[in-house]
């Protein structure tokens, strides 16, 4: 064993196998970021499609029922 070992046992204290270890650990943080990042952009899309139902709407169905309205109360004017 080592002047200064981490552990109780020498093939913990392998360089192989601490390299093994660190690079299983960094593969599982790559993995997990991915699967943030995928989470994040569907989080977006999902945002991006209300917001653009939203504008639509503003911009188009309001004021179709807008201008319905207005002819409904002319019709009930013409009616009196």
């Amino acid at each position: 064993m080592d002047a200064f070992s981490t552990t109780n046992t020498p093939e913990a204290d392998d360089p192989t196998e601490i390299y093994i270890e660190l690079r299983n650990l960094f593969r599982k943080s790559e993995a997990s970021s991915r699967s943030f990042n995928r989470q994040f952009y569907a989080v977006i899309a999902v945002m991006i499609a209300v917001c653009s139902v939203s504008a639509s709407w503003a911009f188009i169905g309001l004021p179709k029922y807008q201008r319905i309205s207005l002819i409904q109360q002319e019709n009930v004017a013409w009616a009196k």
